[in-house]
């Protein structure tokens, strides 16, 4: 097999007080089925999905109160001052290039575990070959104007855009629980497969009136790039109950000016074309029913207007399917200007998805039987100030569905669990969740056999140097780097990139050539280049570095760590790649003062 020698030598160096920011997060599930369902410790049969424990600093602008006596039993946002705090994260990793990771209250490794989870049912993060499939907001702030209303009060509790999927219950909007503290177990299954599960008791009146018990579970899978949702809500008394639930996956959508086309998937509305080049249309839902709209043609006479009705995606004069684009471009022009969230008019779908054309990545959903269950609600769009939840620029948009209330007008029962068989009402709702490469794989995907999926690998535009390439680095003369202002920073090779800046926290970089040698310099955060190759995934990355410590330093294929140094080294790794990998990514930081600095003088992929 030929090998790829792209790199003589690169330097990375951070400077003082630089702070530790992770790019990934991870998963786990749990729920098992049988008495032999699940391995415990100990289990003689190894799993083909991995858990390991992670830690990722992020900044914060708000505080939450858990709903309690004092404040009425209902979750309070508070605005706080500006301050790091760290996450726990449980990642989970299957052999298909799929990762999740899961907020905990520790660090939770093994085949099994058990504690809290305090952001809640969150999945926090999710990649695919590397590539980020959720949102992550990692320097939050409070939204006071977004949320439900507390219990018995007109007075909005306000919400946190954490990132990640949340689980919304048991009111509309983001709901009382989404944010605090729910408890968790995982194990790892027969067929190697790993569940987590959350649960929780919700009773906003604080008397037992409202109380229903509501459990996640996700499954990683060991045998395909997909997961699935498993919702189960039970009312454990002799009295009837109203709820709604929720579940919001929310997903990248650029940053600052950069916002990305994202086009939300309805099969059987818009005409979705199959990857051979035909075209499908099942007619499930007809029209949609608008929650919210700030885009000023859709408000305009005979078009859509708050709570209007209108057939999906067009309606006079353009289309509303394109949730999200360029700013100055609005529904005549095939995008929404403003906003647009609207949920399904009629009835539920059984697929459902949201398509970012500027990254060819996507996020799908299907029933497992293929019965239309899901009922979406879709929101996003261009004009949102990112104020509103993050103080980095961060973009994203609101991929929502419901297991029994078509909108947030409308509000599903338990019956009383006396007198019912097994003494308990409960409802139980199941989707698989899988990466979109192609728009047509939402509708080509078999709930009958997910194993089979594998979605279409797509190269990056200007990939740079193709996998069969053989050419080396030689030097490292490139492009000015600019920075937002446009003033030149420094230089760098012309096939690297950088692709994190972490200057935000304050301070400023600088890059600079200096004997051959790339050298970078911070204040604060993290720096990092990049090099896109194409498909190399299940290859071997062999890399020479040297390392000097006292801050740390990562090799990254795409989002995926892996390896990552605290200490010195001067030595040579052999690495294997993910599948779907098509990017080498190096990062430094700082956890103190001094100089740190990161030396490769061989990269070479075989």
């Amino acid at each position: 097999m030929r090998s790829l020698p792209v790199l003589p030598r690169l330097v990375l160096l951070c400077l003082v007080g630089c702070t530790a920011l992770p790019d990934e997060l991870g998963r786990s599930g749990i729920e098992c089925e049988g008495p032999d369902g699940c391995m415990g410790e100990g289990a003689a049969e190894p799993s083909a999905v991995t858990v390991t424990a992670e830690t990722l600093r992020l900044e914060r602008s708000y505080a939450i109160d858990e709903p309690s006596q004092d404040n009425g039993f209902t979750t309070r946002y508070r605005t706080a001052e500006r301050h790091p705090f760290d996450l726990h994260l449980m990642k989970v990793e299957n052999e298909h290039g799929l990762a999740l990771w899961f907020v905990v209250d520790g660090a939770a490794e093994g085949p099994s575990g058990a504690g809290r989870a305090p952001y809640g049912a969150r999945l926090f993060r999710a990649t695919f070959g590397g590539e980020e499939l959720l949102y992550t907001n990692q320097d939050g702030r409070l939204s006071p104007n977004w949320g439900p209303r507390e219990v018995g009060s007109d007075r909005i509790v306000g919400w946190v855009g954490l990132g990640g999927a949340e689980s919304a219950f048991p009111v509309e909007e983001h709901g009382y629980y989404s944010a605090v503290s729910w408890s968790y177990r995982y194990e790892t299954r027969l067929d190697g497969s790993l569940a987590f599960t959350v649960s929780t008791t919700g009773d906003p009146g604080g008397d037992g009136s409202s109380r229903l018990d509501v459990s996640v579970t996700y499954v990683v899978p060991a045998d395909g790039p997909y997961f699935t949702t498993r919702v189960r809500i039970a009312n454990p008394d002799s009295w009837g109950k109203s709820y709604q639930y929720w579940h919001n996956f929310m997903l990248p959508a650029g940053r600052g000016d950069d916002r990305h086309d994202i086009e939300v998937l309805l099969p059987g509305v818009s005409r979705v074309p199959l990857p051979d080049g035909s075209e499908v249309q099942v007619p499930e839902v007809s029209r949609i029913e608008v929650h919210s709209t700030g885009d000023g043609a859709l408000r305009a006479p005979g078009s859509l207007e708050d709570g209007g009705h209108s057939r999906f995606p067009f309606v006079p004069g353009g289309k509303v399917s394109r949730i999200h684009g360029p700013q100055d471009a609005g529904a005549r022009d095939g995008w929404v200007q403003g906003w647009l969230g609207f949920f399904s008019a009629e009835r539920p779908v059984s697929r459902y998805g949201f398509f970012d054309r500027s990254r060819t990545l996507g996020l799908g959903m299907v029933s497992p039987n293929g019965e239309p269950t899901i009922w979406p609600k879709a929101f996003g769009g261009p004009g949102i100030g990112t104020d509103n939840w993050t103080a980095d620029g961060s973009r994203y948009v609101e991929m929502w569905y419901s297991v029994s209330s078509r909108s947030f007008w409308d509000w599903a029962s338990l019956a009383p669990s006396d007198g019912l068989p097994g003494g308990i009402d409960e409802l139980s709702h199941e989707v698989i969740v899988f990466p979109l490469r192609d728009p047509g794989e939402l509708t080509a995907f078999d709930p009958a056999h997910p194993e089979s999926y594998r979605p279409a690998r797509v190269e990056e535009p200007g990939s740079g140097t193709p996998a069969e390439d053989e050419t080396p680095v030689e030097d490292f003369a490139g492009p000015v780097a600019t920075a937002s202002d446009g003033t030149a920073t420094g230089t760098y090779d012309a096939d690297w990139q950088i692709w994190y800046d972490g200057d935000r926290w304050g301070g400023g970089h600088s890059l600079q050539l200096e004997g051959g040698r790339q050298h970078v310099g911070l204040e604060a955060g993290s720096f990092g280049l990049r090099r896109v190759f194409g498909d190399v995934g299940g290859r071997t990355l062999r890399i020479a570095h040297r390392f000097g410590g006292g801050g740390w330093y990562e090799v990254l294929a795409g989002n995926t760590i892996l390896v990552k140094y605290e200490t010195a080294i001067d030595r040579t790794d052999v690495l294997a790649l993910p599948a779907g990998a098509t990017e080498v990514r190096l990062k430094v930081g700082s956890m103190g003062g001094g100089y740190h600095e990161a030396v490769i003088s061989e990269l070479t992929i075989e």
